[in-house]
């Protein structure tokens, strides 16, 4: 979403690191909030194809995230928006319904609940968060990751989202952040290398629930977390490989 505003025009775009800001973003966009809880919403400089590029991702995530989650901003949302948004897009109508699946999910207490599966177009929700990722590390730290630098996003288990708490997230404990907006429509947990501001590790969610599902050989869904790290390839290739492992 783009707000017009001198502090963030002219400067260099946090996305794409290249292009020349004409705006501020907001990072995690405002549809994704129910109304009253949209001000003080982090922002950070963007150029207008970012923008665009980002927009377009979010679009998608707003329909798609609320699925699954019993948060009150989630079932406002799929009750209220989502019908509106997919009669908008018979596209995406399609494309949910055609994949629509039966799966068994695991409640918190451990009993087996039959329940509907859509079809997660991983790509564009991974490119969201890379964007995400690359908004709030300028939005903590004053940090542009440089271009030879990755954002890997990763989608880890259940064991490996612990390991890379355990690991990477208690590591700089001086830059550590834990926020919740909006009584957790967004969640994370972040830290930096103490050296290195743009060599970073994340925790994100949406909703209160990992933002994707994967599927068992059981025909159960399991929880995948979504977490991502930034820094030098030859740095964190390594752990990207170790955690993808478990």
């Amino acid at each position: 979403m783009i707000t017009l505003s001198k502090k963030y025009k002219g400067k260099i775009c946090v996305y794409c690191t290249t292009r020349p800001s004409v705006c501020g973003d907001h990072i995690v966009a405002k549809e994704f909030f129910p109304v009253a809880a949209r001000s003080n919403l982090p922002q950070a400089p963007a150029c207008n194809q970012c923008n665009t590029d980002k927009s377009a991702l979010e679009q998608y995530a707003i329909t798609i995230l609320p699925f699954g989650s019993d948060h009150s901003t989630a079932r406002d949302r799929l009750a209220n928006k989502v019908p509106i948004m997919l009669s908008r897009n018979a596209k995406l109508k399609r494309e949910l319904s055609a994949g629509m699946t039966s799966v068994w999910t695991r409640t918190a207490e451990g009993l087996l609940l039959s329940s509907k599966a859509l079809p997660l177009d991983a790509y564009r929700i991974v490119s969201l968060f890379q964007f995400i990722v690359r908004g709030l590390a300028w939005h903590h730290w004053q940090t542009l990751i440089p271009k030879g630098y990755l954002v890997e996003v990763l989608t880890l288990s259940e064991r490996g989202s612990t390991l890379f708490t355990d690991y990477l997230l208690r590591l700089s404990p001086q830059f550590r952040e834990d926020v919740v907006l909006s009584d957790r429509v967004f969640q994370y947990t972040c830290t930096r290398n103490d050296q290195d501001s743009a060599f970073s590790a994340w925790h994100m969610q949406f909703y209160g629930v990992p933002a994707m599902a994967g599927s068992h050989p059981s025909g159960t869904m399991d929880a995948v977390h979504v977490c991502a790290l930034t820094g030098p390839q030859e740095v964190i290739r390594p752990a990207i490989d170790k955690f993808l492992k478990s």
